[in-house]
């Protein structure tokens, strides 16, 4: 996963309604009138919300009459977990000593 990606991902999950809705999403794949009997928040702002997230990836938007249907993109989440694995795996670069900081 390219770093512009990994950031798009870490943005749209910055926020714990989307959070919320990836959990849910997770269970089973859900319309918008279900999602928003989980939250108190207006269709538009749900809306806002799955826009977001469907424009980092996260999920897949099927219309379904004057309502839509929402997927987990299970392996977006996926990569974007191996991303996370990578930066917490990773050796620290090699940071020469400082002289300064050094003196007795």
């Amino acid at each position: 996963m390219d770093l512009k990606k990994f950031v798009s991902i870490s943005m749209a999950l910055g926020n714990e309604n989307r959070v919320k809705i990836i959990n849910l999403l997770s269970s089973k794949n859900l319309c918008s009138c279900q999602i928003l009997e989980y939250f108190h928040i207006s269709q538009p702002t749900l809306s806002a919300h799955m826009k977001i997230l469907k424009n980092a990836g996260l999920v897949i938007e099927y219309p379904s009459g004057k309502w839509k249907n929402y997927e987990l993109n299970k392996k977006t989440l996926d990569e974007f977990i191996l991303g996370c694995k990578d930066i917490a795996n990773k050796k620290p670069l090699d940071i020469k000593e400082c002289k300064e900081c050094n003196k007795d």
